[in-house]
């Protein structure tokens, strides 16, 4: 199996079903918004283009797609419940009237239902599912800040990702996926946000890093608000020299051996 970085100006493309890949896609669209495409399967976790609910927070940057460059959507991934993660008017352009699966654990089911997205599955950690191409593995978080969140390990054709929505760090959470393979994972990283630890620190991500077992980990998040903004398209920390990552960055892996 190899990973191959695929640029900002060359990643969206590559989510176009009439652009033939080979192997699995996976897109950093901003934010804690991820992509997964396999066996032209489209797969979003926590697709998010709108504003902060919270008016003191603002946003940095728009996403790398907007709802009109998303080609395709069959399952979609919730960590939680907070705005920025848990977005029925995403959702909802995204699916374009087309039947999708919707997985959230309850409180954010509860808010993707009032804002009109009635065919939502709760999860728990502890569920394993398999929807069309992909098999999805719902995992603890300790995001201190929602009333009920999970992480996610998804199984592609060739590769497995996980993203940890908002976590903060506990070891247990990381060390969790430690004999699931991980391919690729999507790790939040940041300054505090109104004087609140949101974020992962430096020092945090690199011992989850370490407990992980993963072949690369991205950290994201980290360019989606002014106030908590913390530069980590430039870090020479990131395992797998995968540097100089920004929003729409994507990720190409292949079967097989380098």
């Amino acid at each position: 199996m190899t990973i191959e970085v695929v640029p900002r100006e060359s990643g969206p493309p590559m989510l176009d079903p009439g652009n033939p890949i080979s192997g699995d896609f996976m897109f950093w669209a901003g934010g804690s918004m991820v992509v997964v495409r396999s066996l032209n399967q489209y797969l979003w976790i926590d697709p998010f283009f709108g504003q902060a609910a919270n008016p003191k927070i603002t946003r940095r940057a728009v996403s790398a797609i907007g709802p009109d460059d998303a080609h395709q959507a069959h399952v979609f991934l919730i960590t939680h419940e907070h705005r920025d993660h848990c977005d029925p008017e995403a959702v909802r352009a995204l699916s374009n009237g087309s039947s999708t699966a919707v997985f959230a654990p309850g409180e954010a089911a509860k808010a993707l239902r009032a804002g009109g997205i009635d065919d939502v599955c709760p999860v728990r950690a502890g569920d394993r599912l398999e929807v069309g191409a992909f098999v999805v593995n719902v995992l603890r978080s300790a995001d201190d800040f929602a009333i009920e969140a999970v992480s996610y390990v998804v199984e592609s054709q060739t590769a497995r990702v996980a993203h940890f929505g908002d976590t903060g760090f506990d070891p247990d959470v990381f060390s969790q996926v430690g004999d699931l393979d991980v391919t690729l994972a999507f790790l939040n990283f940041g300054e505090t946000l109104l004087g609140n630890k949101v974020y992962l620190n430096q020092g945090e991500f690199e011992d989850a890093v370490g407990l992980m077992n993963a072949d690369t980990v991205v950290p994201i998040h980290w360019d989606l608000w002014v106030e908590s903004y913390l530069d980590a398209s430039a870090v020479d920390w990131i395992p797998n020299n995968i540097t100089g990552v920004e929003p729409g960055t994507g990720f190409l892996v292949h079967a097989g051996t380098s």
